[in-house]
């Protein structure tokens, strides 16, 4: 036996551990990219493999002596726009090439793993993924370090649509009596069934205006990373406080809220949580007499245009922000604004 590690296949996704050496056996279990295991050569294409406390076989091609994590010839420097430049932020192409695609951005003084050598560019990892800066913006990180820090990631913005949002809303909800589910939900998404189902609506339509899944708040689709864990998508307070940590959302008084902001109903005595409901904001907020007023759609409780008293008492309203801030480790979500489907891209130009 000797230690082997998954490779050789997209760093989101996965690879099978199966029972016997062919593809007809069943799935044991399914492995992350970069996962150590003991292994030794059954036959020309698979390996017996050992993966904790489980034996079973991987296809060789998908194993390798070198983890894909190791940082061979990179090096930890530092972003220094500052001595040749401005001191503005730094860009990533995706080729060495100043009228390559840009990927990035990050800020000066941050910190990337880049290539040892390189003339006029260098290769760097940002998150998941590889792109080119021009050597001259890049200075070692000259303290001693034996273990230097995680790559830091940069920043990279999101622009978020309101009426994209609504719209998905709109088209994705009804007024079916309850238990029953929504009949214009999007199908892709299986908890929409009727029980529980506002948080799982309220977030769709978060990414259908273009806020992206990230890890702790994320629907498990095909293309999703296998390590992200614990997410709070289902949930209506845990999802609205990874928005929140995110830096996403802020809290609005209820007469300024507008289409697109999200409305959590509040009770501070219930439990285990004071978030019992959640829905979305199709209409600005109206004053009729004393009292304040928007429409709402939604699910567990079908919700399609209905009218919604809002006080500070029993509501709770927050905004999604025009520009989402993200580190470029998130992945943004194609939803169609009618029917049903979900498709993970890589790239944020493909989602429009």
């Amino acid at each position: 036996m000797q230690t082997l590690y998954t490779c050789n296949f997209p760093p989101d996704e996965t690879v099978n551990f199966r029972k016997g050496a062919g593809r007809k056996f069943s799935i044991v279990a399914r492995i992350a990219y970069g996962e150590m295991v003991e292994g030794e050569v059954f036959n020309e294409a698979w390996h017996f493999v050992h993966y904790k406390g489980q034996t079973g076989y991987i296809m060789s091609r998908y194993l390798g002596e070198r983890s894909p994590h190791s940082d061979g010839d990179f090096v930890p420097v530092l972003v220094d726009t500052a001595s040749n430049g401005n001191g503005g932020r730094l860009n990533i192409r995706k080729s060495p090439n100043k009228g390559a695609k840009l990927l990035s951005r990050v800020k000066n003084g941050a910190m990337l793993w880049a290539q040892k050598e390189g003339k006029l560019w260098r290769k760097v990892k940002f998150g998941d993924k590889h792109g080119y800066v021009m050597t001259k913006f890049l200075k070692l990180d000259e303290k001693e370090n034996d273990n230097p820090p995680e790559n830091i990631l940069p920043e990279i913005s999101y622009p978020f649509s309101h009426e994209r949002a609504v719209l998905y809303a709109l088209n994705h909800s009804d007024n079916s009596p309850s238990p029953l589910p929504c009949q214009n939900r999007n199908r892709s998404f299986l908890t929409i069934d009727g029980r529980a189902d506002c948080a799982d609506f309220a977030h769709q339509c978060l990414v259908a205006g273009g806020a992206p899944m990230f890890d702790g708040w994320y629907y498990r689709l095909k293309g999703i990373p296998a390590r992200w864990q614990n997410s709070g998508w289902p949930w209506t307070n845990r999802g609205r406080k990874a928005l929140l940590e995110k830096g996403w959302i802020e809290r609005i008084g209820c007469h300024t809220v507008e289409p697109g902001d999200i409305i959590y109903t509040y009770n501070q005595n219930a439990a285990p949580t004071p978030y019992s409901h959640v829905t979305i904001a199709v209409s600005p907020a109206e004053k009729i007499g004393e009292k304040i007023f928007c429409t709402v759609c939604g699910n567990t409780t079908n919700q399609h245009r209905a009218k919604k008293r809002l006080n500070e008492e029993n509501c709770r309203c927050y905004r999604v922000k025009d520009t989402l801030i993200g580190d470029g480790s998130e992945k943004l979500v194609r939803l169609p604004l009618i029917g049903s489907g979900a498709e993970v891209v890589n790239e944020q130009s493909k989602l429009r």
